[in-house]
């Protein structure tokens, strides 16, 4: 089996009432050289059920599909970097389990990266809320790690991982410093060390990503987790990284 160009890493938790429209928006890209990583962080409802009942309606994909069931909830943090790790694309990008995406997103922003010999390429997103409210959230284009790690932290542009396309190669030489135990912001703390290890970073200009707001958490409940941010090495963290 060739490589694909593309892994996309799908950690979920009790999204039953989600996953089906996940997971359809992930078997309609129109790029065909995909590789899908689900990860069923120990979800109690019928999410991989249904996931399974989705897939079924699309052979042609069931050779890129790979899903992992953990026993235990252990979070989304090791659910995604367990999925970075068997990640066997030439780009690695994330999806949530209870958001979708465009049908020509990974098509268009992998075609961008090859183009542009791209170690990152991110888009926009549309922020869908419960309320049926939609928002177009338009990510500023910067193009070197000081200027987005800062707009992160200044709530210019979004810390997540899902609208974000990677080289793998370059990923998987990092060592991550991302302790389990830390499950909320845990996306942002990742792009703050794969961000520094990228020479080229471009922006597709397109509203790709739709961003579910959801009240429950993602692969946990997050009752006795712990923030990124309000960690007590935090400072230390960053100093570190810039050191390298």
């Amino acid at each position: 089996m060739n490589r694909p160009d593309i892994s996309v890493v799908v950690p979920f938790y009790n999204d039953e009432k989600f996953i089906e429209q996940t997971a359809l928006s992930l078997f309609r890209q129109m790029h065909s050289s995909m590789e899908y990583i689900f990860i069923d962080d120990a979800s109690t409802d019928a999410g991989n059920e249904k996931l399974q009942k989705i897939l079924n309606a699309f052979p042609a994909r069931r050779e890129q599909v790979r899903i992992i069931r953990h026993s235990v909830n252990k979070g989304v943090t090791f659910s995604r970097m367990e999925g970075m790790r068997i990640a066997s694309g030439r780009y690695m990008i994330h999806c949530d389990g209870d958001d979708w995406v465009e049908a020509d997103m990974y098509e268009v922003m992998f075609a961008e990266a090859v183009r542009q010999n791209a170690d990152m390429v991110y888009c926009h997103h549309v922020r869908e809320e419960t309320n049926g409210r939609r928002i177009e959230c338009i990510e500023p284009e910067l193009h070197d790690y000081d200027a987005i790690v800062k707009a992160m932290f200044g709530c210019r542009m979004h810390c997540s991982l899902w609208n974000k396309l990677y080289r793998s190669d370059l990923i998987k030489n990092l060592r991550l410093d991302c302790p389990d135990f830390i499950n909320i912001n845990e996306d942002l703390r990742m792009n703050v060390q794969m961000l520094k290890a990228c020479h080229k970073i471009v922006q597709v200009p397109r509203f790709f990503y739709h961003y579910r707001v959801n009240p429950v958490s993602l692969t946990c409940e997050n009752r006795g987790r712990k923030s990124f941010l309000a960690e007590e090495d935090n400072a230390y963290f960053f100093q570190a990284v810039a050191r390298h």
